[in-house]
């Protein structure tokens, strides 16, 4: 099964040659494909090679390192960060104080950095999963009643959810943004002093500290280009100031008594910046349809996130 951008669903087999530019297709009932989505392999293999940078920083000699895992305390790599090690808060700042030896002090820091990269992991999957389970649920709708032609527009508790998908793949693609801002940090800040377990100096960086990196170069999430003056700017909307209209819809154009093709309407923009005049923020006036421009919203932003990954392992 196909779910398209223009949310219609096609049932049988796409014509090679002939396939739409972009759709989602059902592979089994959690896993779904659409084309180019071999990026986000891509991107999750860039990411372990920064785990591997972060061990070369810590540990310079990596014969250290790997003799230390034989005997390596479990809850230096797990407490705090996963839920599988049941230790709370207070004994794991007992256990982190006591450590006199330098070589778990390390690891314990170690393990913080990396975990960044498994979260940034996480993230982006999950922009994959979002992206998928939007087109499949808004391709889903209908409305319960048809007319024979003109355009009607349907909104209702199924069609919150579906915009919620819509605003959570945004807000998921902001976060993605952050935990870059976070490493990239990171690896230009590392301590020098590992007597104490050390304060990682990224705890509160974010996207918007960005200034703050040697690293920024051209074609990367850290240059100011519309795309992701455009995530940035939704993200900080839907986040602070409301949700994606007062009212969510989505249309439905009907000829001859069939759903041709449906559409969310996206907010007026101009190079990424929302168009708005004092207390008014939402205006659909040029009748651009996000369902459509999504798909390459996110392709230029994973493009984008690759090569700034890349650049991060470069410049160590």
């Amino acid at each position: 099964m196909y779910y398209l951008p223009n949310g219609r669903i096609e049932r049988n087999q796409l014509i090679i040659g002939q396939e739409p530019k972009f759709y989602i297709e059902q592979i089994s009932v959690n896993s779904f494909y659409f084309p180019g989505d071999n990026i986000i392999y891509d991107l999750d293999l860039a990411c372990i090679e920064l785990y591997d940078r972060f061990r070369e920083m810590v540990f310079p000699d990596e014969d250290v390192y790997y003799e230390s895992l034989s005997n390596l305390p479990t809850w230096i790599a797990a407490a705090g960060h996963d839920s599988d090690f049941p230790m709370n808060c207070i004994q794991f700042e007992q256990a982190s104080t006591k450590l006199d030896n330098e070589i778990w002090v390390r690891m314990l820091f170690l393990y913080d950095c990396q975990a960044m990269i498994g979260y940034l992991q996480n993230r982006i999957i999950e922009s994959k999963s979002k992206l998928a389970q939007f087109y499949v649920l808004f391709c889903k709708q209908e409305p319960l009643n048809l007319v024979q032609n003109g355009v009607i527009f349907v909104s209702g508790d199924s069609i919150t959810v579906v915009i919620s998908l819509l605003s959570d793949l945004i807000v998921t693609l902001y976060s993605i943004m952050d935990l870059t801002t976070k490493i990239a940090y990171q690896f230009e800040h590392m301590p020098e002093n590992y007597t104490k377990y050390p304060r990682q100096s990224s705890l509160k960086i974010q996207y918007g500290d960005k200034k703050k990196l040697r690293l920024f170069a051209e074609n990367t999430i850290f240059e100011v280009v519309p795309v992701i003056k455009l995530i940035e700017n939704l993200r900080h909307e839907l986040i602070h100031n409301g949700y994606w209209e007062m009212s969510p819809k989505i249309y439905f154009q009907i000829i001859n008594g069939e759903i041709a093709e449906k559409w969310i309407h996206m907010m007026d923009e101009d190079k990424g910046n929302i168009i708005t005049f004092k207390n008014r923020k939402r205006f659909f006036s040029r009748g651009e349809k996000i369902n459509i421009c999504l798909p390459e919203i996110c392709k230029e932003f994973w493009s984008r996130l690759k090569v700034t990954i890349e650049i991060i392992q470069e410049s160590l």
